[in-house]
C-alpha cells in the first residue's frame, strides 16, 4: 500500500476531530490505516469510520453538518458522538472483513478480483450500534451492494448498471509535453464534465469566482473512502471516480474531479503530489490559474489558496512534485506490488503521470516554508 491513504488526513476533512482526545487516545494504542466518510444523510449526519492498522479494530465519528455559511465557504461539523470496537471480542457484534469477503464469495461466486470495496459500516444514531460490512461486488457491467450483518447474514441491497466510460485515445508521445494545464486526455474528460462544471459555478463571473464555486462543489459532492480495492495504490479517471465508484475516492481522485471541473471553465489546473514526515504521507492536491497567478485548491482539506495548510497541521519536510500528461499506457508495471494495466483509467502516480521533479520532489514555497 501507497502513503496516500493517511489518517491524518482526517484533520484536514474534519478539523472538528483534530482535538478528539478518544480519537487521539485510540490511534496511539491501535495505529489508523484506512479511513472513510459516509455520504451526508437526509438529516445532515456523517460517520467517520477509521480501521487499526490489524483491521480488529474500530472507531466510529458521527457528526451533524451545517452548510448555513457554504455561501461564505464554511461547513460546520458538530460532533455528535464517538465510539469504538474491538472485533477480537468474543461475542462482539461483527464480523472481520476478511471473513466478509468470504461469505461474499461462498453466496455470489465472486471471486476476490471481483471485490470492488469491503467497509465496515456502524449507525451510532442508535443506542447500540453494531457493525455490519457493505461488500460491492464488481462485473463488466453491473455493480453489487451487499450488506454482512453481525449474524454473517448476507443481503443484497443495491445494483447498479455501469455506465461506459469513453477512453480517449492520446496519439504516441513524440516529444515531452510543457504543460497540460487545460488538457483533455485519459484522466480528465473535461468535455464529458462541462455541463456539469458550468451549473456548479452558476452566475459567477470571475475566475476566482468560478474556482471559489467549483471547491465549495467538490467539497460537498466527493466522499472520502480509502476502502475501494487498491485505491491507494492508483489515481483514477474522473469518469471512473463519476460513474463507477460514486464521488467516493482519496485525495489524487479529488484533486483530479477539481482539476477536470476547472479546466471545462476554461481555467488551466495542474495536480500537485506531496510527500511529508520524510515519505510517512503521501498527498495530492492542485494549483490553478488566475489570471496568470498560481494558486492552491484543495476541498479534501478545506483549503482556497493555502499552500501553507498542511504545515499548519503539523507536516513537516513537505516537497512537492508536478504530475502532468497522464497516459496510461506509459508504464505497465508494479505500483507497490500491484499490476498496472494500461487502458483501464487507473494511473499509477509516478510512472503513467510525468513527474517533476523525480520522486520526492522539492522544497517551495508556501508548501515548505
Amino acid at each position: 500500500m501507497s502513503n496516500f491513504v493517511n489518517t491524518m488526513h482526517i484533520l484536514g476533512r474534519f478539523p472538528e476531530l483534530s482535538d478528539n482526545q478518544p480519537l487521539l487516545n485510540w490511534l496511539g494504542t491501535y495505529g489508523g490505516d484506512v479511513w472513510h466518510e459516509t455520504p451526508v444523510s437526509d438529516e445532515g449526519y456523517i460517520t467517520v469510520i477509521v480501521q487499526s492498522k490489524s483491521k480488529l479494530n474500530i472507531f466510529a465519528a458521527l457528526l451533524q453538518r451545517d452548510i448555513s455559511r457554504i455561501d461564505e465557504g464554511i461547513i460546520d461539523n458538530k460532533l455528535v458522538r464517538t465510539d469504538d470496537f474491538d472485533l477480537t471480542i468474543h461475542g462482539a457484534q461483527a464480523v472481520p472483513s476478511g471473513m466478509a469477503a468470504l461469505i461474499v464469495g461462498a453466496e455470489t461466486g465472486a471471486s476476490s478480483t471481483n471485490i470492488h470495496a469491503i467497509r465496515p459500516i456502524v449507525d451510532l444514531r442508535v443506542d447500540k450500534p453494531q457493525i455490519s460490512w457493505e461488500v460491492e461486488v464488481m462485473s463488466n457491467t453491473t455493480l453489487k451492494t451487499f450488506n454482512i450483518n453481525s449474524q454473517q447474514v448476507l443481503t443484497k441491497v443495491n445494483e447498479v448498471k455501469l455506465k461506459k466510460s469513453e477512453r480517449i485515445e492520446i496519439a504516441k508521445e513524440k516529444t515531452k509535453p510543457t504543460s497540460d494545464w487545460l488538457e483533455e486526455n485519459e484522466c480528465h474528460h473535461v468535455t464529458t464534465w462541462s455541463s456539469l462544471a458550468r451549473q456548479m459555478a452558476g452566475t459567477a463571473s470571475t475566475t476566482a469566482d468560478r474556482a471559489f464555486a467549483i471547491w465549495v462543489s467538490v467539497r460537498q459532492r466527493m466522499v472520502y473512502d480509502g476502502n475501494i480495492t487498491n485505491i491507494s495504490e492508483f489515481t483514477c479517471s474522473d469518469n471512473l471516480t463519476i460513474n463507477q465508484n460514486g464521488w467516493r475516492g482519496i485525495c489524487d481522485e479529488w484533486a483530479v474531479v477539481q482539476i477536470t471541473l476547472l479546466r471545462a471553465l476554461g481555467i488551466p489546473a495542474t495536480l500537485k503530489f506531496l510527500i511529508w514526515n520524510n515519505g510517512d504521507v503521501g498527498h495530492a492536491c492542485l494549483e490553478w490559474n488566475d489570471n496568470g497567478n498560481w494558486r492552491h485548491m484543495d476541498a479534501l482539506w478545506n483549503a482556497f489558496d493555502d499552500r501553507a495548510i498542511y504545515r499548519k497541521n503539523g507536516a513537516l519536510n513537505v516537497t512537492v512534485m508536478d504530475g502532468t500528461s497522464p497516459r496510461d499506457s506509459r508504464y505497465g508495471g508494479l505500483a507497490w506490488g500491484v499490476l498496472d494495466v494500461p487502458g483501464d483509467q487507473r494511473f499509477y502516480p509516478y510512472g503513467d503521470f510525468i513527474i517533476n521533479p523525480t520522486y520526492p520532489g522539492n522544497q517551495r514555497p508556501g508548501y515548505s516554508y
